[in-house]
């Protein structure tokens, strides 16, 4: 018979979690790269709204000429509208 007891564990200890953010190749930035737009955004909105920035744009467009194509879509090199613009309108 064997003298190792049936409560001692033979398998390794779980290794320690590995820290991908010193193996990777990542540009350095001013701005923080993150995927939190949602968190972010009520933030730039309040922000926005307390400059008055939609206001300041709406006055600075009064009295302009409207676009003269619209939202027709997308248009040439000459300005003039693409053949297949007009068929989705029909």
């Amino acid at each position: 018979m064997s003298d190792v007891s049936p409560s001692a564990s033979t398998s390794p200890a779980p290794a320690p979690a590995q820290d991908y953010r010193k193996t990777l190749n990542l540009p350095d930035t001013p701005f923080p790269m993150r995927g939190d737009l949602p968190k972010r955004e009520p933030g730039w909105v309040k922000e926005w709204n307390d400059e008055g920035l939609y206001k300041r744009l709406r006055a600075a467009r009064c009295g302009a000429p409207k676009d003269p194509h619209g939202s027709r879509g997308q248009q040439d090199l000459e300005g003039h509208d693409r053949q297949g613009a007009p068929v989705g309108r029909l």
